[in-house]
């Protein structure tokens, strides 16, 4: 909701009445923009970790690296106190990682 008033004796401008939706919709339409941008940001920094990730794949990283770096990939994309891997495998082996942010 947009109020505009004056405190003295003098009226608003005969235009206001008119003007005052349309400088709503401005304003509207600036929160949307922001709300796309930090959605966008959101969505860039998602994809450089999942990209942080595979390139570690890739060069053939040791699981338990390949572990820590999404656990702190996951921690800090969530600004989480601890996060934890784990995996189970079918001969029955379970592996974890737990890991704090640095502070």
């Amino acid at each position: 909701m947009v109020i505009a008033a004056r405190a003295g004796p003098e009226p608003l401008p005969r235009a206001a009445e008119d003007r005052i939706p349309a400088f709503t919709e401005l304003v509207a339409t600036a929160i949307a923009n922001a709300e796309s941008r930090a959605e966008l940001r959101r969505v860039a920094d998602e994809q450089a970790a999942l990209r942080r990730v595979a390139a570690l794949v890739a060069r053939g990283a040791p699981p338990t690296a390949v572990f820590a770096t999404v656990a702190e990939e996951v921690g800090r994309f969530f600004a989480a106190e601890s996060t934890i891997v784990a995996r189970y495998d079918p001969e029955g082996h379970h592996g974890g990682r737990l890991v704090e942010p640095e502070r």
